[in-house]
């Protein structure tokens, strides 16, 4: 019985702190009726080199560099990724922020991806919210 009053103790608590937070949110309304700008994150494409104990596929990095200086010749575009070294055999993720893309460039990249490294167990690529390694206080380089 008192595990039952406890859980809806907890429920109603929640729920009432949820309320709060609609009303705090409607309350950042400013005095002429406009509405504060919230910044939405950007997603990424994260290409990550990972090890399986030998060391990331180096091959694969300098051929994304090189694929990367080919799409900037060919559609005067320029892939300019974040470099988040993270591991201690040199893994690193490769960040490339989607706000500078259009649809068909997007899906470009993710045909450039799947060209290059197809069944390389190595290389991952997904599309996150963040770049995930950024988190950790790792190295991070731009060219």
């Amino acid at each position: 019985m008192k595990f039952h009053a406890t859980l809806l103790f907890l429920v109603t608590l929640l729920t009432l702190g949820g309320c709060k937070s609609k009303k705090a949110a409607e309350s950042t309304e400013g005095a002429k009726g406009i509405e504060a700008p919230v910044k939405k994150p950007v997603d990424r494409w994260v290409v990550t080199f990972h090890s399986e104990g030998s060391g990331p596929d180096n091959s694969a990095m300098r051929l994304l560099e090189a694929k990367m200086v080919e799409w900037n010749q060919q559609y005067r575009w320029e892939l300019n990724p974040e470099r988040i070294g993270w591991g201690k055999e040199g893994e690193i993720d490769y960040c490339f922020p989607l706000d500078q893309f259009r649809d068909f460039a997007a899906q470009r990249l993710d045909a450039l991806f799947k060209e290059t490294f197809g069944d390389n167990r190595k290389v991952h690529w997904s599309v996150y919210p963040d770049c995930p390694h950024a988190q950790r206080g790792a190295e991070i380089s731009k060219p």
